[in-house]
């Protein structure tokens, strides 16, 4: 008998642990599939194409830099006195604290006095926390809670992300979401006034779509200019931990639900819609309709993702003022000259006999118009590198395959590059993709050739004790001279300067000459030259490849997930 209670105890534990393997396998709930189903909706709406699961190289940006960790009130305000300037464009005033960082939602109100100085006041909100946490595919379905703000991760593809995030820290009216009848918030409604100091007033986000970590939007009212910030950024790493250039929309899921449901340009939309509506219930038994945002946030990255990173700052801190009193507004100072220079890419240069094996060809399907068939969609892409500005892509002698390896030639189709425009600064030159309609019933192939031309760098790394004879420093160290028209400058693409910094970063040209009558060229820096990279283009070693595909065409129902 004891042995039997063993068993029957074991078989127990057994099937429990196996229901609770289940359960974390499922990942998502009914409600939380609601929100998947909706976002991808959304999706087919706006033609985003946030659920496309490319199969991407990685595009790799900086990481962000957040400086709550080492801000100090006190000497940031110490250095913010002695830099703070007030600049008359002609047009408005305009302040300018030097090269001194804020991350923090500010303000300043300008009042212009009769003499001519402008009575200025600045004033920064503090946060009193910030919180950094991660998810990644194994968090499907669970939540995190940090300073009253709840993220679920509801979907995570090769290169997209969805979240449901609700901000349980405020309280707004959905009322206007119901039918009059249900209708319970008769309270007379305030027109919106803009808060007197900076802050987060509760909100998470500063627009419709997920900007890149620190960045500031400006509003401008009369003598008050404010610079806003999200309290929530939103950051895609790849697998290596490494940030990839992406980008994303945040949609409050109760105020679009309902605004689909009565604005609906699209009739074949009309019924999925509006069995979201009725699917949905609320949780939140608040009698006037006032409940915490939900937004649906959802993200797509160049590349493969690995994890999401989020710092949030909280809602709560002090505001710190500073009295400028009288300031006397200065001329701006031109700055036409200086020359900004970008990170330096590594170069990305392919042998011939390793072409096949570094060429990413993929076939997917993209909807087309409603109602219509998919578009089929095939796209190329290289590792991200200084190369690709060059790279030359051209698809040819595509054909269709049917059932009975009948084929059709592809005679018209169209670039698809604007597909993976992806990020702030839309940089996907390491890939080429063309997009045209199945002319062929049931077409289960598709081949082709691609012709790709990659041209072929190298790099010389010299210090300033080491130049080639036709560039010389000054006495100083910070002015870099050559003449234009050097045979020896034949095949240079790139004269990079660097301080003892170093870095991936060239220092910024803050002055540059041009002396016609010589061709000599004068580069002025900031700061004493360390290191000099040039760059050459070898003209003898350039890739060029006619690469042949036959790629399956993924069969996708048009109500399939």
């Amino acid at each position: 008998m004891k042995n039997n209670k063993r068993s029957i105890t074991y078989l127990s534990i057994v099937f429990l642990m196996s229901i609770l393997t289940i359960a974390c396998k499922s990942s998502l709930d009914e409600r939380q599939k609601l929100f998947l189903d909706y976002a991808k909706l959304e999706d087919q709406y706006h033609g985003t194409g946030y659920f496309h699961n490319f199969d991407l190289y990685d595009l790799n940006i900086g990481a962000p830099v957040y400086l709550d960790s080492t801000f100090n009130i006190a000497d940031y305000k110490s250095k913010f006195l002695k830099n703070f300037k007030l600049i008359d464009n002609g047009r408005e005033f305009m302040p300018d604290f030097g090269d001194l960082k804020l991350q923090y939602p500010h303000q300043f109100v300008m009042i212009k006095d009769k003499n001519g100085s402008v009575n200025t006041k600045f004033s920064v909100f503090v946060p009193a926390k910030y919180y950094k946490f991660s998810v990644d595919k194994n968090d499907i379905g669970k939540s995190i809670m940090k300073d009253s703000v709840e993220i679920t991760l509801l979907n995570m593809t090769n290169d997209g992300v969805t979240l449901m995030i609700e901000n349980k820290g405020m309280r707004q009216s959905y009322d206007y979401t119901y039918d009059s009848a249900e209708r319970k918030d008769f309270s007379e409604k305030q027109k919106y006034k803009e808060p007197k100091e900076p802050g987060y007033q509760n909100y998470l986000f500063v627009s419709e779509q997920v900007d890149a970590p620190n960045t500031e939007r400006t509003s401008k009212t009369d003598s008050l200019t404010r610079e806003s910030f999200s309290r929530l950024s939103i950051n895609i790493l790849d697998e290596k931990g490494k940030t990839l250039a992406s980008e994303g929309s945040v949609n409050d899921f109760r105020h679009y639900l309902w605004y689909r449901n009565h604005d609906m340009p699209y009739p074949e939309l009309t019924s999925n819609y509006y069995n979201i509506k009725q699917k949905y219930k609320e949780l939140d038994e608040d009698p006037l309709h006032k409940f915490h945002p939900i937004d649906i946030v959802t993200l797509k990255a160049s590349g493969k993702v690995g994890k999401v990173d989020f710092f949030l700052r909280s809602n709560k801190g002090h505001v710190e003022t500073i009295d400028l009193g009288d300031v006397v507004p200065q001329k701006p100072v031109d700055n036409a000259s200086v020359k900004e220079q970008s990170e330096v890419l590594p170069i990305t240069n392919i042998k011939k006999e390793e072409v096949n094996k570094l060429l990413k060809i993929n076939c997917t399907t993209v909807s087309g118009k409603l109602n219509a068939p998919d578009n089929i969609l095939i796209y190329a892409s290289l590792s991200y590198g200084y190369n690709n500005e060059r790279t030359g892509w051209n698809f040819s002698e595509m054909k269709l395959i049917g059932d009975a390896k009948d084929t059709v030639a592809v005679t018209d189709y169209q670039d698809a590059d604007d597909y993976f425009r992806v990020g702030y600064g839309n940089q996907n030159s390491n890939l080429s993709a063309v997009k045209f309609s199945p002319t062929l019933q049931n077409a289960k192939k598709v081949i082709g050739k691609i012709s790709l031309e990659v041209p072929n760098y190298y790099d010389k790394t010299f210090t300033p004790n080491n130049l080639p004879k036709w560039i010389t420093i000054d006495s100083n160290g910070n002015n870099l001279k050559f003449y234009n028209n050097d045979p020896d400058k034949i095949n240079l693409v790139e004269l990079l300067v660097f301080d003892k910094q170093g870095g991936t970063k060239p220092m910024d040209i803050i002055n540059q000459k041009y002396d016609d009558a010589t061709s000599l060229v004068t580069n002025k820096y900031a700061e004493k030259i360390e290191k000099v990279i040039i760059r050459f283009i070898n003209t003898e070693k350039g890739l060029s490849e006619e690469i042949p595909f036959e790629l399956d065409i993924p069969q996708v129902k048009k109500d399939e997930d």
